[in-house]
């Protein structure tokens, strides 16, 4: 298949919103006792479901701080597998919001609702079950862990290729904002904006919240009749609660939604002399009808990288919806299973997504796929109770944890052979319904 991914080039433009004085904005944070200061950085990772610095964690493990995602301008995770060996993070061909992960060659590239994923994706602890789930931008984020399979110790269903954990910043006690504004060819530009608010004298409670939006005309042209495909329309959003009455309680309680309209971009029709002999009657069949596949997919297959031969304008857009609340408890002294910390975590997310994509990628109107009039549906409900701690004067590390998880999801394919034409065959569904559960 000759196909062509390209990404715009983006210029990024930061700037600060300096509503406090110079001297907090600017700060440094004073390292805490007994961090590693031989000029390398300090980066916390809960790879074992426990904070620890990343060089001591003995996993296989590719972690990026927050102002590494800034250095590099990381827009989507997708730009990370370049960046991680044996990390594969892409989208799978012709769908902008459907991902596919691969970690040392496992994975999974199949999104119906009865194919789960070979690498867990894991947002603030909660477990993402649908491939068009990690789909969004990286915006307000503490740090992005890769860790290499199998993690089913630790992690659960669906790590056999390894697991990825999103960490997303934290409300701080403290007043901060910031405003990101990004420029780029074929009139992309983007804007991200955070603020960071404590609520009360007491140091006890505050509030953040971020929210991102992203445009972008396409990149690929349709010679047809001069549509654009590649473009994107991006709104996303997120309202963070934390409220720490004790050193040893902190609660935390997290919204975000996601509204993403696109056109995705468009692989070409596979053009080869000779033609398989099996398929040369049904393609001598169809030019008897007036279809000429043939000639249309050899117009699609020689035109440029930029340009595609299509009768179908594509869409794919998604509304994901999510809530989480965690609970944490760290007593202060050491019991009879030695330092313990104990942690709760309650979710709830939901998708709504709808596709028209032209199956054979020409302009010949034989074959397409809708998910229009029935958006692709899916609910999921966790609840995990994760202990932690440590023993025997250091000398054991232990995990226990009790997980469940719920998943309803509806899925209506409609395959329409011949659309717009006299032998338009209409829309022919093919249902999907899928419950699981998992404890």
């Amino acid at each position: 298949m000759s196909s062509c991914s390209c990404r715009h080039a983006a210029a990024t433009i930061h700037g600060l919103l300096l509503l406090w004085p110079a001297s907090c904005a600017f700060a440094q944070e004073t390292p805490p006792a007994g961090a590693r200061s031989e000029g390398i950085e300090t980066i916390t990772v809960t790879a074992r479901r426990r904070e620890e610095l990343l060089q001591d964690v003995p996993a296989s493990v590719s972690a990026f701080s927050e102002a590494d995602l800034e250095k590099r301008a990381v827009i989507s995770p997708r730009e990370l597998g370049q960046a991680v060996p044996n990390l594969n993070y892409e989208n799978v061909s012709g769908l902008g919001n459907s991902a596919k992960i691969y970690i040392r060659g496992v994975g999974q590239e199949d999104f119906t609702p009865t194919r789960d994923m070979g690498v867990g994706v894991y947002l603030d602890g909660v477990y993402l079950a649908r491939l068009s789930s990690p789909t969004f931008d990286l915006f307000d984020v503490e740090r992005f862990e890769v860790l290499r399979g199998p993690q089913g110790t630790l992690f659960g269903r669906n790590t056999v290729g390894g697991a990825i954990n999103i960490t997303s910043v934290k409300p701080k006690m403290e007043f901060e904002s910031k405003l990101d504004l990004e420029v780029g060819n074929f009139s992309a530009w983007g804007v991200k904006g955070m603020i960071n608010v404590p609520l009360g004298s007491s140091d006890k409670a505050a509030i953040r919240a971020s929210v991102y939006s992203r445009d972008a005309d396409g990149w690929q042209t349709n010679i047809e009749d001069g549509s654009k495909f590649a473009s994107t329309d991006a709104l996303g959003s997120r309202v963070a609660l934390r409220y720490a009455p004790s050193d040893s309680w902190e609660f935390n309680l997290v919204g975000d939604q996601l509204r993403k309209r696109q056109a995705p971009p468009v692989a070409h029709c596979v053009y080869g002399q000779p033609v398989e002999p099996a398929a040369q009657p049904l393609i001598d069949a169809l030019a008897d009808l007036g279809f000429d596949l043939e000639q249309e997919c050899r117009i699609s297959f020689e035109s440029e990288p930029d340009e595609v031969s299509i009768d179908t304008l594509g869409n794919d857009d998604i509304d994901v919806h999510g809530l989480a609340a965690t609970a944490e408890w760290t007593p202060q002294a050491s019991g009879p299973l030695g330092e313990i910390s104990v942690k709760t975590i309650f979710s709830w997310r939901r998708q709504e997504w709808t596709l028209l994509f032209d199956e054979e990628m020409s302009a010949a109107p034989l074959l397409r796929e809708e998910l229009v009039d029935n958006p692709n549906d899916e609910k999921q409900y966790t609840a995990e109770l994760q202990l932690t701690g440590k023993a025997v004067d250091d000398r054991l590390n232990y995990v226990i944890g009790l997980y469940w998880f719920s998943e309803d999801a509806f899925f209506e394919d409609n395959f329409r052979f011949f659309p717009g034409t006299d032998f338009d065959s209409g829309p022919l569904p093919v249902r999907t319904e899928a419950e699981a559960k998992s404890f």
